[in-house]
This record gives C-alpha cells, sequence and structure tokens, in this order.
C-alpha cells in the first residue's frame, strides 16, 4: 500500500514537472510573439513618419510652385496692364494729332504730320511684337484689342497720307488731271473699304451705275477722297451696322453735262418721314472738309456739295469733256 501511494505521488511529481514545461514553453513563445508585435509597430510607425514627412515635404513643394506662377502671372499681367494703357495713350494722342491735321492742315504742316508718323510707327511695331511674340500670354480680349490699335493704325495711315495730299493742294501744287475709267478706281475704293471695315463687324455694299464715263481728274486725289468719304461712314458706324455705298448719274439739266454723284448711306439706320430710303450715314467734320478740299482742288472739275441729312458729303463728278 505505501508502494502505490509512493508511485502515485511520482506520477503526480511528473505530471507537475510536465505542465510547468509546458507553462514555461508557453510564456517564452508568448513574449517572443509580442516582441514580434511591438517590433512591426515600431516599424510601421517609422514608415508612417517617413511618409507623412515626404508629404509634407511635397506640399511644401507645391506651395512654393503655385506662389512662384502666381507671381510671374501677376507681374505679366501688371506689364501687360501698363503697356496696354501706354498704348490706349498713344492711340489717344494719334487721334488727336489726326484731328488738328483734319481741321487745321494749313497750320499743322510737317510737324503734325511727323508727329503723327510717329506714333504710328510705335503703334505698328509694339502690336506686332506682342501679337506674334506673346507666345499666348496675353487673353483674348487683350489680343483683340492689339489687333484693333493695328487696325487703327493702318486706317490712321490712309488718313495721314490723305492729309498730305490735301496738304499738297493748298500748298498750290500742280495737279496732274488725266483721262481714267473710273469703274477701276470705284472698285479699288470699295475693295479697301471691305477691308476696313471687317474688323469693326460693319459690312459694306456698293453699288455703281452700269454705264461710267470716262472722267478728267487727278487719280490719286480723287481716289484720296473716295477713302475719306468711305472712312468717315466708317467711324460714324457701330459694329453690326451696313454701310452702302453708291454711284449714281445724275440727270443733265438741259443743255448741261450730266453730274456722277457719290453717296454714303447708313442702310440700318431708320428712313427720314418723308422718304423710304435708308438714313445717311453721319460723317466726321474733320473728315468732311479734307475730302471737299481735295475735291474742290482739281480745277473745277470736280464740285462737292453737303446733301439734306445730317452732314453726308454727295459729290458731283464732271464727266470728261467730249474729245475733239
Amino acid at each position: 500500500m505505501a508502494a502505490t501511494a509512493q508511485h502515485d505521488s511520482a506520477a503526480l511529481r511528473a505530471e507537475l514537472a510536465a505542465a510547468q514545461h509546458a507553462a514555461a514553453e508557453l510564456q517564452a513563445g508568448s513574449a517572443q510573439q509580442i516582441a514580434a508585435l511591438q517590433a512591426e509597430q515600431q516599424t510601421l510607425a517609422e514608415q508612417h513618419r517617413t511618409a507623412q514627412t515626404a508629404h509634407q515635404a511635397q506640399v511644401a513643394a507645391l506651395q512654393a510652385t503655385h506662389q512662384t506662377l502666381a507671381d510671374q502671372h501677376n507681374a505679366e499681367q501688371a506689364a501687360s496692364g501698363q503697356a496696354l494703357a501706354s498704348a490706349a495713350l498713344e492711340v489717344q494722342q494719334l487721334q488727336a494729332a489726326l484731328l488738328a491735321a483734319q481741321t487745321q492742315p494749313a497750320a499743322a504742316g510737317a510737324d503734325a504730320a511727323g508727329e503723327v508718323a510717329a506714333a504710328l510707327s510705335s503703334i505698328t511695331d509694339y502690336s506686332e511684337l506682342m501679337l506674334d511674340g506673346a507666345g499666348g500670354k496675353i487673353d483674348v480680349l487683350q489680343r483683340k484689342f492689339l489687333e484693333r490699335i493695328k487696325c487703327a493704325a493702318m486706317r490712321a495711315d490712309a488718313l495721314l497720307d490723305a492729309h498730305n495730299r490735301c496738304a499738297a493742294l493748298q500748298a498750290g501744287h500742280a495737279l496732274k488731271l488725266q483721262r481714267m475709267a473710273l469703274p477701276a478706281l470705284l472698285l479699288a475704293a470699295a475693295a479697301w473699304a471691305r477691308l476696313q471695315f471687317a474688323d469693326r463687324a460693319i459690312s459694306f455694299e456698293s453699288t455703281f451705275s452700269a454705264e461710267l464715263p470716262e472722267v478728267l481728274a487727278d487719280a490719286g486725289a480723287l481716289s484720296a477722297a473716295l477713302h475719306m468719304l468711305l472712312l468717315g461712314a466708317g467711324f460714324a458706324g457701330q459694329p453690326g451696322r451696313h454701310v452702302w455705298f453708291s454711284v449714281t448719274v445724275l440727270p443733265a439739266a438741259p443743255s448741261a453735262e450730266p453730274l456722277l454723284q457719290f453717296e454714303v448711306r447708313d442702310a440700318n439706320a431708320p428712313a427720314a418721314a418723308d422718304s423710304d430710303e435708308p438714313g445717311r450715314a453721319e460723317l466726321n467734320p474733320g473728315l468732311l472738309q479734307t475730302a471737299t478740299t481735295l475735291i474742290e482742288g482739281l480745277a473745277g472739275r470736280l464740285v462737292a456739295t453737303p446733301a439734306s441729312g445730317g452732314g453726308t458729303l454727295v459729290m458731283a463728278l464732271l464727266p470728261a469733256a467730249p474729245a475733239d
């Protein structure tokens, strides 16, 4: 009996030892797992800090780039605005000089013509530089404004040429009267006017009499006078208007030669109360005076008469004298 009890005690001690060994192994495994988890958590934390630092650096770089671009844009806008303001001021000065040259051609003389020519050159060069070399850095409205400045400079150049012709007439220079075919000159003037009006969205239409006689006149002065007349209609017309230019043969009075009548009308203007015809286009007074001077200077072959309708110029041209 004592032997049996001793045997049971030994078995219990063996089981206890086995249990303690198992517990020790379990505790060792848990410690390893905890250490591994802690190491993995530390690695993830370091990776997160690294990613956060990189993200902050990227954000700072993007903010710096954005600020640089914004500064460049603001500088370009400021420079462009200053340049456009300078161009607008030059246009105003040009208009004032042209008006002086038109209304007081004798007093203005070569000095005014030189100032106008210098302003034209400056405006044209600036516009070409901006339009050709801007590389898309100016917006659509600014580009359109520059295109209009360039077109205005081209029109003003034609005005300056007409002024020079007018000054030559007033200085008593001899006119070269020659027999010429009028239709070719009229077609050229109409084509020129159509180009001048295109940038202002003004449509242009011309009608000429079927049979136009040859005339004895100065082709250059007559062409300049027609240009002045058409420019006046273009300056008076608003965008979207329709300008109509007609040339007709007036009925001849008894024992008198027939006359040719040049008229410019604004086809969109309301008709007069006693007429179904479209209203006449209002002409710039300075252009009217210069054109009149050009016409009246042609040795009496041309006469200028203001027609009813608010300053429209109707030019009456005597045909060439019959050949002997």
